[in-house]
């Protein structure tokens, strides 16, 4: 018996009467159903032909967004009161013995939610005030937690959002409505997929049987810094960062106390870096994630008129391009 032979046997010593409902045949589930006769007979000639739904149906169309990159829902919706009364705080350590996370090193503190959360008044559900049109048809909306998985990194998180598996090559929601409810068309794909840059599907791109186009990684935003308005770039969660444009990001950027601070506090922040902003100026932070990374476009500083661009790259520096400094002055640099 070879090493394969002895993995497979040694599997199927560990598996359960679980295991065995769910994975045999089409399951214990579709034996049910079956038996209910809710599986409607396919015709062989026509199998992806549209099927008649087993109940009948309310809702003309389903809009599925999958927003990656958005706040937090523990920003919006998702209220964790213990969470913010240990916001600063070590993590305790029942949370992390026997455990490995990614990106964590040593002791880390915890981070609780930066806007305050209040109680919906018709339905009670708790809400931050960053959602003050959305609370007005809270009675409408349902919101499931019940739901849960340890994955939390982007990468298998995505994955086990859209196939139900935190490894490639399953099927996701895409295939799966196709083969239950079929396609009206007969000459053309139920969904299509495209894909954006490479060949090889990774996390966000294992969405693509969805139907439609997911970027991960490579989407950067240049926001523009003007005379009444300035931008300052973070990653609230890790270190996500424009690092293809502007190198690895300083040590300083992956600190929790510059993360949590210039979200809070950002004039106060950029006082430390020694940049001093007029209060009639407008300060927006933008929040890096590992699907959207932002990097400020400064303002071109006054006397450069007419100046050649490798001129003007002299003056430009990384942290102009973060937004806790500004570009050097012709003055500064001697010209």
């Amino acid at each position: 018996m070879n090493a394969m032979q002895h993995l497979q046997l040694d599997t199927l010593h560990h598996s359960t009467r679980r295991h065995f409902l769910q994975k045999c045949g089409i399951g214990l589930g579709g034996t049910w159903l079956a038996g209910q006769g809710l599986a409607a007979a396919r015709d062989p000639a026509r199998p992806n032909a549209a099927q008649a739904p087993a109940l009948p149906a309310k809702a003309k169309r389903v809009i599925y967004m999958h927003m990656s990159g958005s706040p937090s829902q523990l920003e919006l919706f998702d209220y964790k009161p213990v969470l913010q009364k240990l916001n600063g705080k070590d993590c305790p350590k029942e949370f992390l013995e026997g455990k490995r996370f990614a990106f964590i090193r040593g002791t880390p503190k915890l981070l609780g939610p930066y806007y305050p959360f209040h109680q919906e008044k018709k339905t009670g559900q708790w809400i931050s005030d960053r959602l003050p049109h959305f609370e007005s048809v809270m009675d409408k909306v349902c919101i499931i937690k019940s739901m849960q998985t340890d994955q939390f990194n982007h990468a298998p998180a995505q994955l086990l959002a859209l196939t139900g598996s935190q490894n490639l090559g399953n099927a996701s929601i895409g295939a799966w409505t196709m083969y239950g409810l079929g396609s009206e068309c007969e000459n053309m794909p139920g969904f299509v997929v495209l894909l954006s840059g490479g060949q090889n599907p990774d996390a966000g791109k294992a969405a693509s049987p969805f139907g439609y186009q997911e970027v991960v990684g490579d989407n950067l935003v240049a926001v523009e810094n003007t005379p009444d308005r300035h931008n300052v770039v973070v990653c609230t969660l890790c270190s996500c960062y424009p690092w293809d444009v502007l190198g690895l990001p300083p040590v300083w950027y992956k600190s929790f106390a510059y993360r949590s601070r210039v979200v809070k506090e950002p004039r106060a922040v950029l006082g430390e870096f020694g940049l001093t902003l007029p209060e009639t100026t407008e300060l927006r932070v933008w929040d890096s994630t590992a699907e959207v990374r932002y990097m400020v476009l400064p303002v071109r500083p006054a006397g450069t008129e007419g100046w050649t661009e490798e001129q003007l790259a002299e003056l430009v520096t990384r942290d102009s391009m973060i937004g806790t400094g500004v570009p050097a002055s012709p003055a500064e640099r001697g010209a």
